[in-house]
């Protein structure tokens, strides 16, 4: 719907504005960053999951991060535009400034009369109650609002997990070059995914209000300028490893192995396996 721009012209019988140009760009490019998230998870699931490096979805999984990274980077600046920027003219601010003015009214306008009719005054006519929020934003926001907790649960534990390979990787492994790569990449996914919890964490907070009928601005914009970190974190970690894990990891790969073959983690093994803050 925000990219039916001929819909958009006919309910405002008028020419698209350059916002609803950027909120349709904006939708794209998170489209297509879910699409490299489900890739990277289901690559990075095949590995898990038999526990068995399998060399193509690994290499499939970094290849997806940087792509999804580098798309991440762009939207973010298209949402900090729209989230972060208040570049509405003084028409816009008027209107928003009168509404805001008239809920206010009738919300005293209901206190007064509430009060009257609870010590007798029931004559007066009275205003309607506030209107409900509609079922289908309230059940629609309660499931994204809990779907985006479990993920904020989700990287927390992910986090975890980073933060207690890096605490075998950088003490002991400093003296080998090998060594020194993982526990870059450890730190450089440690940074991208605080930033990816304080990103849905941000999110967390507007499905939930929007429950109630309500917004939250100030998480929105949170979510924009958390994106570029994350963004930047992650491609960096996802750039660094590709080399690894999409050639010297197919060096010594055997197709035919997988998945009988079991992972070692330690002694430390040049084949791109590291825990990436795929997002």
């Amino acid at each position: 719907t925000v990219c039916d721009y001929p819909a958009l012209r006919r309910q405002r019988r008028g020419p698209v504005t350059e916002e609803e140009k950027q909120r349709c760009a904006n939708f794209l490019m998170l489209t297509i960053i879910n699409t490299d998230l489900i890739v990277g998870l289901v690559t990075g699931s095949l590995t898990a999951c038999s526990q068995s490096l399998n060399v193509p979805a690994n290499c499939a999984t970094n290849i997806a991060s940087m792509l999804g990274m580098i798309v991440l980077m762009a939207q973010a600046g298209v949402q900090i535009q729209l989230d972060c920027i208040d570049d509405r003219n003084i028409t816009q601010k008027r209107d928003a400034a009168v509404a805001k003015a008239e809920e206010i009214k009738a919300d005293v306008q209901r206190s007064v009369q509430k009060f009257l009719k609870d010590h007798g005054r029931d004559g007066l006519a009275l205003l309607p109650a506030n209107p409900a929020v509609p079922k289908n934003t309230v059940y629609s926001n309660g499931a994204l609002c809990f779907g985006v907790i479990t993920l904020v649960a989700s990287f927390t534990m992910r986090l975890g997990v980073v933060l207690a390979d890096a605490a075998f990787t950088c003490p002991y492994e400093q003296d080998t070059e090998l060594g020194r790569r993982d526990c870059a990449l450890d730190v450089l996914g440690v940074l991208g995914l605080v930033s990816v919890i304080i990103r849905f964490s941000g999110l967390a907070s507007n499905a939930c209000v929007a429950i109630v009928g309500d917004s939250n601005p100030t998480g929105q914009c949170v979510v924009a300028t958390s994106s570029i970190p994350t963004a930047a974190f992650s491609l960096s970690a996802a750039a660094a490893n590709v080399e690894a894990a999409c050639k010297k990891a197919f060096e010594t790969w055997d197709p035919n192995a997988w998945p009988f073959e079991k992972q070692v983690t330690f002694p430390l093994v040049d084949n791109g396996d590291v825990v990436l803050p795929v997002i």
